[in-house]
């Protein structure tokens, strides 16, 4: 069946001010989107945001679980989500959904088990790690291939050359690379470089996949008992240093800077204080933290250029923008300029 597709620009451009030295950040046509809780199961729903009247709605709703966090593709035309759903036979499997920014499905990818993804390779191109059921383990499944799907046709590539069980998959738009992280053999993971322009899957010296906008520093994260390492690029050499006691569990680039990672702020030790810890306030029906502060780290010089409140890890969007759910609302917070 042939699937035509239309660009559907969900939001018109509007002028969004936030905190952050004054500046007014403009929001593009992309959706603004996130999964939620409605029922005390897990989270089952995906809601768009409307930036010009600062109110959620639901685009579609799951019959199974949504366990991770919903993203939207580099062009904006299309939402997805990991989606499990589970059988009458009792049976759960983890299928890719993609849908437009209306809530309308356009492709769902469940000929096998999906353990995760990532946008890359050019326009409406997916690069999904599929393999079978697994109950133990963090990942959830045994990995087994590296497909890229296009969204619109639905042509599958298989990517060869890769040896070990790929767990971890990251665009870099910089050097125009898909890199493969496998599961540890004999102690140690192997990082892989798909070239899109060469069409060719090599091994690298790399000990991460998650690089920097402009390509300089990359970190690995989630290796089984390794914790958060910085690396430099242009030498893999660990740069980590007291960024190490900053890092908590959410942790990314922002968007249309160079090399600023956003982490949460830990408070400070009070070994003398017998007051409690500050509390963040956390909302327990979705699990946002509105009142965390965040800080932008210049990771080359490890200076904090920008401190601001809310919660970094609901909303998803693309374009140079960093979503921030705060009490009053959405707002769209970019890199502070030097």
């Amino acid at each position: 069946m042939k699937i035509v597709l239309t660009r559907v620009a969900l939001f018109a451009a509007v002028m969004v001010p936030t905190s952050i030295g004054g500046e007014l950040l403009q929001q593009t046509a992309a959706p603004l989107v996130r999964r939620d809780r409605v029922g005390p199961t897990g989270y089952d729903e995906v809601k768009s945001y409307d930036v010009s009247t600062r109110t959620p709605r639901a685009i579609y709703q799951s019959t199974g679980r949504i366990p991770d966090e919903v993203e939207v593709s580099p062009e904006g035309n299309y939402v997805s989500f990991i989606e499990a759903v589970t059988s009458n036979s009792g049976v759960t499997r983890r299928r890719l959904v993609v849908i437009d920014p209306r809530g309308t499905v356009v492709r769902a990818i469940e000929d096998t088990q999906v353990g995760t993804y990532a946008w890359c390779c050019g326009s409406g191109i997916v690069a999904v790690i599929g393999g079978e059921p697994k109950e133990d383990g963090h990942i959830g499944f045994t990995p087994e291939t590296v497909r890229l799907i296009d969204i619109a046709t639905g042509v599958v590539q298989q990517l060869a050359g890769i040896e070990g069980l790929p767990y971890q998959l990251s665009w870099s738009a910089a050097d125009s690379a898909l890199y493969i992280k496998t599961l540890p053999t004999g102690g140690q993971s192997r990082v892989y470089r798909y070239d899109v322009r060469t069409k060719s899957v090599a091994l690298t010296s790399r000990k991460g996949v998650f690089f920097s906008p402009d390509g300089r520093y990359y970190y690995d994260w989630y290796t089984p008992g390794m914790g958060f390492h910085l690396y430099r690029a242009v030498d893999d050499v660990e740069v980590t240093g007291e960024l190490v006691s900053q890092v908590g569990r959410y942790t990314r680039w922002m968007p249309g800077a160079g090399h600023v990672l956003v982490v949460a702020e830990k408070p400070p030790p009070r070994p003398t204080d017998t007051r409690p810890e500050r509390v963040i306030v956390v909302d327990s029906v979705r699990g946002v933290a509105q009142d965390r502060w965040n800080l932008a780290v210049d990771v080359e010089t490890k200076r904090v250029t920008q401190r601001f409140q809310g919660d970094i890890r609901a909303w998803r969007t693309s374009g140079p923008v960093l979503p921030v759910e705060r009490r009053t609302g959405v707002e769209l917070v970019g890199p502070r300029r030097q």
